[in-house]
Formats: structure tokens, sequence, C-alpha cells
């Protein structure tokens, strides 16, 4: 089967972009927890899907 090199979309690489930027920043966050006198952050695999969309909203900004 030949191919033509295109790419039929770019919805998963932005939706890979989007969620590696909301959890860049969630870790980073999460880190300066313990420095502050605060129980750790959960992981982001644990996070409610409605959490995990507003780091995602947040890194954008």
């Amino acid at each position: 089967m030949a191919t033509t090199g295109k790419t039929l979309s770019h919805q998963p690489t932005e939706t890979f972009a989007r969620n590696h930027a909301g959890r860049t920043l969630y870790e980073q966050r999460a880190r300066w927890l313990p420095g502050l006198d605060q129980p750790p952050a959960p992981s982001w695999d644990d996070l409610d899907e409605s959490v995990r969309e507003r780091w995602r909203e947040n890194a954008k900004a």
C-alpha cells in the first residue's frame, strides 16, 4: 500500500501537546508543596479529568 506522506489529522498531536503542557505545569507546581509545608499532591493520573482539563487550560495562559 502506497502512502502519500500526508498526516490525516493534527488533532492527536495537539491533544498530546495540550496534555503534556498541563501535566508539566502541574508537576512543576506539585514539587513546590513540600517546601511550603503542604501535603504531597496526587499524581497526574489520579486526578479527575475535569481537574486535568483545568491544568491544561492554565498551561495555555
